[in-house]
Parts: C-alpha cells; structure tokens; sequence
C-alpha cells in the first residue's frame, strides 16, 4: 500500500513540475486562478484511491509535504521564507487536505452503512429487486 501512496504523490509531484514549468510561473495568473488550478488537476491526482489508503503518520507526513509544496508555489513562497504551513493555508483560504481526505472517507462510510434498502418488484417483472435509496430526512414530514 505504501507503494500505491508513493506513486500517487510521485504523480502528484510530476503534475505540480509540469504546471510550475509551464502555468504557474506566469505572473498574469492570479492567485484564485492557481488555486483552481490546485483543486481541480493536483488534488484528484494526489488523493486518486485515497479510499483504501491506510492511514499511518509516514502517509499524514507525506501527503501533508506534497500538499505544502504545492501551496507553498501558489503563495509564492519557498521553505527559507519560513512562514508556518497553517499561515498559508490559512492566507489562501483552504482548508487542510487531510481533513478533506478525513471528511470524503466518512462520508463513503456513511453511505456504506445507511446501505440501500431492498424491496420485491412489484410491477410483475422478474427482476430479483428494485433498490430505493432512503428518502432525504427533510422531506418525511411533508
């Protein structure tokens, strides 16, 4: 599995070179736009099957270094500049990516574990069962 992570990052880090030869060296780029740029090409490839990762400190410490070189480009910042990881995401206005990562694995396992209710078929079709997910909680009282 640590071998799975390595390569998302590698990739993630191969990304972040190619845009940083090629986009986000252009002074014109503002700053949402290279956040953008963060959201929608690097974090899908850094976090792609983030669902089986198991998580140990060596991961937390890897994923949270790949994800602070990134935004460490997009403020405009290196490591000498010495300005702590929380202050510019901070500054930047996004949130850590392992709360992200946190957030995005409850949520498949509360899907998971709502599960889907089976019900026969009714209509006098033969299928084995039709599946109805449960209703919005919002709309029972109505």
């Amino acid at each position: 599995m640590e071998r799975e992570i390595d390569r998302r990052i590698g990739a993630a880090s191969a990304v972040m070179w190619a845009l940083n030869r090629s986009v986000m060296v252009k002074r014109e780029l503002s700053r949402k736009a290279r956040l953008s740029i963060y959201r929608s090409s690097y974090v899908p490839v850094l976090t792609y099957g983030h669902q089986r990762w198991v998580m140990t400190e060596r991961t937390r410490l890897q994923i949270q270094a790949a994800e602070m070189s990134f935004l460490r480009r997009v403020a405009g910042l290196s490591l000498r500049d010495r300005v702590r990881s929380s202050d510019i995401r901070e500054g930047l206005g996004v949130e850590p990516l392992l709360l992200h990562i946190e957030r995005k694995r409850k949520e498949r396992r509360g899907e998971e574990r709502r599960g889907e209710e089976r019900k026969p078929c009714t209509s006098g079709v033969t299928e084995a069962c039709q599946v109805i997910m449960f209703p919005d909680p919002g709309s029972l009282g109505q």
